[in-house]
C-alpha cells in the first residue's frame, strides 16, 4: 500500500478533474445551498433576513444527501480497478480521499454566501469555521457510507437512488422522535445514527468531540465494509477462526471506543455570542438535582418559517440534556401530538402567527413554550423565541424548582403608577414579587435585603425623599429613573421643568447631578409618527421619522444590547462617590431650554417633523457634546434630610422617568417590540440584589443578526442586485471557466505529445 497508494491517489484524482458531470454537480450544489439560504430564508424580505448563517449550513447536509452520491458515482466507472496489483483497502481509501478532496473543492465557492452577507451584518467567523470543518467531517461519513454501497451495489443506476434514499433517510432520522412517542434511549438511539443531527453543533458554531469522533468511526466501519464486501466477492474468507477473531475484536474496539466518547468528551463553543455554552452556575444547579430534570419543548413546524431563530432554542435545550445526565429532553410539535388541550391545561395559551398562503391571509396558532418538571412540581416558559436571555429563564425556573429561591422588590412611583403596568408584568415574569408602596414613609421600616424601584421623583414630598433616602443609607439597594423635566405624553409633547422636586437634591449631594437640557443623538429611535395637517401638508398620516429625543442607545459594557432613552437629561459627576454609565455616541447633542418662550407650552422643540436630525451649529439652545445617562453610586454619602451615613451604597440612576413606560415602549418598538429597556430592569434588581452570577445570564446567549449595515432602499437594492450576481452568475461562471481551462490545458498538453510521438516515429529527434 504504502507504494501503491500515491499512484491510485493520482489516479482517482486525475478520473475527477476529466469528469464534466463534476464540475455540473458542483454548480447545482452552490446553487442550491445558496438558493434555500437567500430565497427559502427570506434572506431579502424586510425584517426577516438575518446575518446569521446556520440555515445555510444546516440545508448543507441534505443537499449533499444527493451531491455525494452523485460524487461517488464516479467510481462505478472503474470496475476493473479491483483487478490491479494493490489491496482493497488502498484502492477504497484513495477513493474516499479522492472524493472527500473535490468535495472541499465543491464547497470552496460557497464561501461566497458569507462574504455577501457581511455586506449586510455581522458574520460570525467563529461559527463559519466550525460550520466548514463539520461539513468536511460529515462529507468523510457520507463519501465512506457511499462508496461502500457503490461496492455492494453494482448497477449504476440502483446504487445512485439506493445511496440517496439511504442517506436521506440517515440525515433525518433524528427528526422522528418528534413525530412518533419514543422512550429516552430509543430517541437518544435514533438522533445518535444521524449524520445531520451530528453536524449541528458544529453548524451553530460548537466543537463536540463526540461528534467528529462519530464521523471518523462511521468513516472506519464503512471503509471496512467495502473491504470486507470487496474481499468476500474474490473468495475471501472472513468467516476463518482467524480472520473472525479480528473482525470481532476490530468490532470491540470500536464500540469500546463510541462508549468513551459519550463519558469523556470536550465541546468548545466558538460562536462569537457564545450562545450555546452552559454556565458554571447553570451547571452547579443542575448537578445538585436528586432525581431526573425533564425538559420537554413544544415548538410548532409554522415557526420555523418566520421565527428560524427558535431551532437554535431547540438545540440549546439539547445542549443542556448532553451536558449533564440530569437532564432529559424532549422537543414536540403540539399539533402532530394533539397537545393542545394539554398545553392549555397547564396555563399555556397559544401565539397567533400572520401567514400568507395563494393569496390569502391567515392567523395560525402556534406555540414555542417549555416545560421543566422536577419531582411533582413543574415550572412553565411560556413564550420561547430565540436563546436571548434563554439560560436566564431556564435557570430562574431552576432555581425556584430546586432551592425554592424566592424573590422581592418594592416598587414605589412618583408620578403616575398606571404608565407602568406592562413593566410590573415583567418584573413578575422574571421571578421578582413586586410590592407597591402606596406611601414612601412605610419605606423606614422595609427589610434591606430587597431593592427598591423608583419610577419618576417629581410628585415626592419631602418627607417620601427623606424616607426614601434613609431606606439607602440603611443599607437598601435602589434602582431609580428621573430626570428634571416632564413632558406632556399623552398630549403635545410639551417639556416643562419640575422645580419643586425634592429628591434630585438627594442625588446631588450622592454625586449624580442633572444638566438642565435634552440629550440628543444621530443614533437614534427610527418610529412612525402623526403629521397633523398644515398649509404645507393638507393630508394627516403616519410617517416613518428618525426622532434624536429619544436616543437608541449604542451596544455597551453595562448594557451589550444597547438601550432606549425618552427625552433625557445628561448627567453630571460631581464627586467621587459616583461614576457615569450609557454614553452617547460621539455624534451626539444636547439642547438647552429656550426660556423666550418661542414654543408655547414647552421649553424645547420636541415636534419629530420638524426637530433637527442631526447636530445643529453651536448657539444658545444647541451643544455639540457627549452626554452620560446614567450613574451608579457606590462611595461613600451622606443624608441630605438624614444624618445617616453608608459607605457602599447600591444605587443605580437611569436618566428619565419614561425609561420603563408602556406607552413609549409600545410607541418605539413597532410591531415586534422593543423589550431591551425591560431586560435591562430585571438584570440589574438581580445584580442590586447580590446575585451576580444569575444577572449576567440576562445578556447571554443574544447574537447580533441584525442586517443593520444597510439602510437606505436604493443602498438595499444594489446589495441585493450584486448578492445575486455573485452567486448566481459570477460563481457558475467561475466553475465553468475553471473547466474550460483545465480542458483546454489537457487537450494542447495530449496534441503536444501526439507531435512528441509522431516525431520519434519519424525519426527527426
Amino acid at each position: 500500500m504504502k507504494n501503491k497508494f500515491p499512484h491510485l491517489l493520482k489516479k482517482e484524482l486525475f478520473s475527477y478533474a476529466i469528469n464534466p458531470f463534476y464540475y455540473v454537480a458542483s454548480m447545482v450544489f452552490c446553487a442550491f445551498c445558496s438558493a434555500g439560504f437567500f430565497f427559502a430564508g427570506q434572506f431579502f424580505v424586510e425584517g426577516k433576513g438575518s446575518a446569521s448563517l446556520s440555515r445555510f449550513f444546516l440545508l448543507m447536509p441534505y443537499i449533499a444527501s444527493v451531491f455525494i452520491p452523485s460524487l461517488c458515482l464516479n467510481v462505478k466507472n472503474r470496475a476493473l480497478d479491483m483487478t490491479l496489483p494493490c489491496s482493497a483497502l488502498a484502492l477504497f481509501f484513495s477513493r474516499v480521499i479522492s472524493a472527500l478532496f473535490f468535495f472541499a473543492l465543491a464547497i470552496l465557492p460557497t464561501a461566497i454566501v458569507p462574504l455577501c452577507v457581511n455586506f449586510f451584518g455581522d458574520v460570525d467567523w467563529g461559527a463559519l469555521f466550525t460550520a466548514y470543518l463539520g461539513i468536511i467531517f460529515f462529507a468523510l461519513a457520507s463519501i465512506s457510507l457511499c462508496v461502500f454501497l457503490s461496492e455492494l451495489i453494482q448497477n449504476r443506476a440502483a446504487y445512485f437512488f439506493s445511496s440517496v434514499l439511504i442517506l436521506s433517510a440517515i440525515n433525518l432520522a433524528h427528526f422522528l422522535p418528534t413525530l412518533a412517542p419514543l422512550s429516552d434511549f430509543f430517541s437518544a438511539l435514533i438522533r445518535s445514527i444521524s449524520f445531520a443531527w451530528h453536524f449541528d453543533s458544529a453548524g451553530k458554531g460548537v466543537l463536540d468531540t463526540r461528534d467528529f469522533f462519530f464521523y471518523a468511526v462511521s468513516a472506519i466501519l464503512f471503509l471496512s465494509l467495502a473491504v470486507f464486501t470487496a474481499e468476500t466477492r474474490k473468495g475471501k474468507n472472513y468467516f476463518s477462526r482467524k480472520n473472525a477473531l479480528s473482525t470481532f475484536t476490530f468490532l470491540l474496539i470500536l464500540i469500546f471506543a463510541a462508549l468513551d466518547s459519550s463519558r469523556v468528551y470536550k465541546r468548545f463553543d466558538l460562536s462569537r455570542a457564545k450562545q450555546f455554552s452552559i454556565s458554571p452556575y447553570t451547571k452547579s444547579l443542575i448537578s445538585s438535582a436528586s432525581e431526573k430534570i425533564r425538559i420537554t419543548y413544544y415548538r410548532s413546524a409554522e415557526l420555523l418559517e418566520l421565527y428560524p431563530e427558535v431551532r437554535d432554542v431547540g438545540f440549546f435545550l439539547q445542549s443542556l440534556a448532553l451536558e449533564n445526565k440530569n437532564v432529559s429532553f424532549t422537543e414536540l410539535d403540539p399539533a402532530r401530538r394533539g397537545e393542545e388541550k394539554n398545553l392549555n391545561d397547564l396555563g399555556i395559551r397559544h401565539y397567533q402567527i400572520q401567514s400568507v398562503k395563494n393569496n390569502r391571509v391567515e392567523f395560525i396558532d402556534t406555540y414555542s413554550a417549555i416545560v421543566i418538571e422536577y419531582l411533582e412540581d413543574a415550572e412553565i416558559i411560556p413564550l420561547a423565541f430565540s436563546t436571548n436571555s434563554l439560560e436566564f429563564d431556564l435557570a430562574l425556573r431552576l432555581d425556584f424548582l430546586l432551592n425554592k429561591t424566592s424573590r422581592k422588590a418594592y416598587v414605589l412611583c412618583g408620578s403616575n403608577i398606571e404608565n407602568y403596568k406592562v413593566s410590573l408584568q415583567w418584573l413578575n415574569l422574571e421571578g421578582f414579587e413586586t410590592v407597591t408602596v402606596s406611601d414612601a414613609r412605610l419605606l423606614a421600616k422595609a427589610e434591606t435585603s430587597s431593592p427598591l424601584v423608583l419610577y419618576g421623583t417629581k410628585n415626592l414630598s419631602q418627607e417620601d425623599s427623606a424616607a426614601i433616602e434613609n431606606f439607602v443609607l440603611r443599607g437598601g439597594a435602589a434602582l431609580i429613573m428621573t430626570s428634571p423635566y416632564d413632558a406632556n405624553v399623552e398630549g403635545d409633547w410639551g417639556i416643562t421643568e419640575n422645580s419643586g422636586d425634592t429628591f434630585i437634591p438627594v442625588l446631588e449631594k450622592w454625586g449624580a447631578a442633572f444638566d438642565l437640557a435634552l440629550a440628543a443623538d444621530i443614533s437614534n429611535v427610527r418610529a412612525s409618527f402623526y403629521s397633523a395637517a398644515d398649509a404645507q401638508n393638507p393630508q394627516s398620516e403616519y410617517k416613518y421619522v428618525n426622532y434624536p429625543l429619544w436616543i437608541d442607545l449604542l451596544p455597551q459594557e453595562d448594557a451589550p444590547q444597547g438601550l432606549e432613552f425618552f427625552w433625557a437629561s445628561p448627567i453630571r459627576i460631581t464627586n467621587d462617590s459616583a461614576e457615569p454609565i450609557f454614553f452617547t455616541s460621539g455624534a451626539s447633542w444636547v439642547f438647552l431650554p429656550d426660556t423666550r418662550g418661542n414654543f408655547t407650552s414647552s421649553l424645547f422643540e420636541t415636534n419629530p417633523f420638524t426637530i433637527p436630525k442631526a447636530a445643529p451649529e453651536n448657539g444658545d439652545f444647541s451643544q455639540k457634546r457627549q452626554s452620560a445617562l446614567g450613574a451608579k453610586i457606590t462611595g461613600k454619602i451622606s443624608g441630605l434630610y438624614n444624618s445617616l451615613e453608608n459607605p457602599s451604597p447600591r444605587v443605580t440612576l437611569i436618566s428619565g422617568q419614561y425609561f420603563a413606560s408602556d406607552l413609549l415602549l409600545a410607541m418605539a418598538g413597532g410591531e415586534t417590540g422593543d423589550y431591551r429597556n425591560l431586560n435591562f430592569l430585571s438584570t440589574e434588581l438581580l445584580r442590586l440584589n447580590g446575585e451576580n452570577d444569575l444577572s449576567q445570564l440576562k445578556n447571554s446567549g443574544g447574537a447580533d443578526t441584525r442586517l443593520y449595515k444597510i439602510t437606505g432602499a436604493e443602498e438595499a437594492a444594489r446589495a441585493i442586485r450584486k448578492t445575486l450576481a455573485i452567486n448566481f452568475l459570477l460563481v457558475p461562471l467561475a466553475i465553468v471557466l475553471i473547466m474550460a481551462v483545465f480542458f483546454i490545458a489537457r487537450k494542447n498538453r495530449k496534441g503536444k505529445m501526439l507531435i512528441y510521438y509522431k516525431e520519434i516515429g519519424g525519426g527527426k529527434k
